[in-house]
């Protein structure tokens, strides 16, 4: 898929561990699959689906960070972020416990449910 070609050079100039590459590549796939931020940029969308990875694997990558290998702003990022945070459940694969629960992640008030991209179609099982 095309988010794992884009978001490669990125995995690699941050310096993932093997366990977080495979994380982020599987939610960049199901991403994929599920139509979850399909409008977005496929840029956008591997730079906040790798800072989601560091997140949830609980491993200190700042907004800054990432945005300096990837070239986006942070404003773009925490937007993206935010919308896969709202599509979690399409994205993060159901066999994995994260490091940091999910709710930990989300702003503070949660997120409305009109913020996520997922499609109208119906998602298929995240797997």
């Amino acid at each position: 898929p095309r988010l794992r070609a884009v978001s490669r050079p990125y995995r690699r100039m941050l310096g993932m561990p093997p366990s977080t590459e495979a994380l982020a590549v599987q939610m960049g796939d199901n991403a994929t699959r599920n139509g979850v931020c399909a409008r977005r940029n496929p840029h956008s969308v591997a730079a906040a689906i790798i800072y989601l990875s560091f997140n949830l694997e609980d491993q200190k990558k700042t907004q800054t960070e990432v945005c300096k290998v990837t070239g986006l702003t942070e404003v773009t990022l925490r937007k993206v972020y935010k919308e896969l945070l709202a599509g979690h459940q399409h994205i993060i694969p159901t066999d994995y416990t994260p490091k940091i629960p999910i709710k930990r992640l989300l702003p503070m008030g949660g997120l409305p449910a009109s913020s996520s991209s997922v499609s109208a179609a119906s998602p298929r099982g995240v797997g």
